[in-house]
């Protein structure tokens, strides 16, 4: 609705159509979200953004070439860390764990310094069962941002997570379960 509502002020606006891709793929409106991407393409202007939305509708529809697309998001003027950042975002959205390490690794290798980068290689992490890693990831994102309350709330959730199990592998042993 608001990508529709933005459009009816900036008709043809590349980014606001892969935005309304993007929206629709999520949504499940694979075809719409074919037709906004093909018409986000077609506009005029270039941009990153165009390319990971064309590459997450693939992904949404099952398709083949979802990499040679963000290969060309990142290929675009422009495109940064940023950007492999939010391609790493997709995959892990579509719980493509390993691709979206290998993005998000890229990210960490271009900048090291900030903990955004260091939370969400924290957050494949923790999908990947790679809770150890997972945990140094985070606590790397609070020593760059110590009020960064979601690396603070999924570092508290992994140490919950071993106290648990602990105790569960206790009262297994102690049951006899």
């Amino acid at each position: 609705m608001w990508s529709d509502r933005a459009l009816d002020l900036f008709r043809n606006q590349g980014e606001l159509l892969a935005a309304k891709a993007q929206a629709c793929a999520r949504l499940g409106d694979r075809d719409g979200a074919l037709a906004a991407s093909d018409a986000a393409l077609a506009a005029p202007g270039g941009a990153p953004w165009r390319w990971i939305a064309r590459g997450e509708v693939l992904l949404a529809r099952g398709q083949r070439f979802v990499e040679e697309c963000f290969n060309k998001a990142l290929a675009e003027p422009g495109a940064d860390w940023f950007d492999r950042v939010v391609i790493g975002r997709v995959y892990l959205h579509y719980e493509k764990c390993t691709a979206a390490l290998r993005a998000l690794q890229a990210a960490l290798e271009l900048q090291p310094a900030h903990g955004y980068v260091w939370f969400t290689l924290g957050e494949c992490e923790a999908a990947l069962g790679l809770d150890a890693a997972a945990r140094e990831r985070f606590a790397r994102a609070l020593e760059q941002r110590p009020d960064y309350a979601p690396a603070r709330e999924a570092l508290a959730a992994l140490e919950g997570e071993v106290r648990w199990s602990w105790l569960r592998g206790l009262w297994r042993r102690w049951s006899g379960r």
